[in-house]
């Protein structure tokens, strides 16, 4: 079934069936949630903010899109399409759903360590990055049908094989940055000294057909949706190829959305900033290069995200 002809009242209905037939706290927590959304509370109604929702996913998405458009007005004025892009950045996988909170912070840790090693340069001085993490999960028996590129990546990153039961959880990050005076090409081969692997890094330059405020809008919106898909090529009858995005199990669904739900703000827990050197209260610290050589950079404190 393609998970593109199912409404969302279809799939939340599918969600809350596999969730009731467990009997885990977490889950019945998360059910019990889903279920009073929208019910009258106090002076309006109750939103339970959950990912997996479609209503509160619809209303929380504006809200960070919002956010995103205030985030790059503060920190670099108004940009125009020629100093922005996109970075997507594929992290190492685990088996453990228990395991990816720490790979998330790892992948933020390391992109915040490799801009604060550029920071002394004065072309990356006015880098600027608003990201949302987004997880895939792909099972064994999805493996073979993927794209050449993601067939080849996913072994090299992940705990993965064709005989495994259950996923491999792969936690990435699609960062809307301010390049400024970068091209793209320095920006790909900055970020993939840190993820070296071929396939891990993509650097893309923002739409110049659309304006800069509806290209951020749309990442914010493609990268929040957790439509909880498989993508997998396929030929069709007219010889072209095309894509078919295949829906995660329902259980994994279920698995996902409960283990997010238990953050304190699942959308909030999934976004992340890195602001221009220029407007952050620095310190220095020793940064090693790819020769393990030694140089000075600035960076800004780690905050408080997670």
């Amino acid at each position: 079934m393609n998970t593109l002809l199912l409404s969302s009242p279809e799939k939340l209905a599918r969600l809350r069936a596999e969730l009731s037939r467990s009997a885990e706290h977490a889950k019945q927590v998360y059910l019990a949630d889903l279920d009073d959304c929208g019910v009258k509370w106090k002076d309006g109604r109750y939103r339970c903010k959950a990912v997996g929702c479609p209503r509160c996913t619809r209303t929380i998405i504006g809200q960070q899109q919002r956010k995103a458009h205030a985030f790059f007005e503060q920190m670099v004025g108004r940009p125009t399409n020629s100093d922005m892009a996109l970075l997507t950045v594929v992290g190492n996988g685990t088996r453990h759903l228990g395991e990816l909170r720490g790979n998330i912070e790892a992948m933020y840790k390391a992109a915040r360590y490799r801009v604060g090693c550029l920071s002394s340069v004065s072309r990356w001085s006015t880098f600027a990055a608003l990201g949302y993490y987004e997880v895939d999960a792909v099972g064994g028996e999805h493996l073979p049908l993927l794209g050449t590129e993601r067939r080849a990546l996913l072994p090299e990153i992940a705990p993965i094989s064709i005989s495994q039961d259950g996923p491999t959880w792969i936690p990435s990050y699609h960062a809307i940055v301010h390049t400024g005076r970068l091209g793209i090409a320095e920006v790909q081969e900055e970020f993939s000294r840190t993820w070296p692997v071929p396939g891990q890094v993509h650097v893309k330059r923002f739409q110049p057909v659309r304006s800069v405020e509806d290209n951020i809008s749309k990442v914010v919106s493609y990268s929040l949706k957790n439509t909880c898909q498989i993508e997998i090529p396929t030929q069709m009858e007219n010889g072209r190829w095309g894509k078919v995005y295949e829906p995660w199990p329902v259980s994994w669904q279920a698995d996902y959305f409960t283990w997010l739900h238990q953050r304190r703000n699942g959308f909030e827990f999934l976004r992340f900033s890195i602001s221009p050197a220029s407007s952050r209260i620095i310190r220095d610290l020793p940064c090693h290069n790819v020769d393990n050589t030694v140089s000075s950079f600035e960076v800004e404190p780690m905050p408080i995200l997670f």
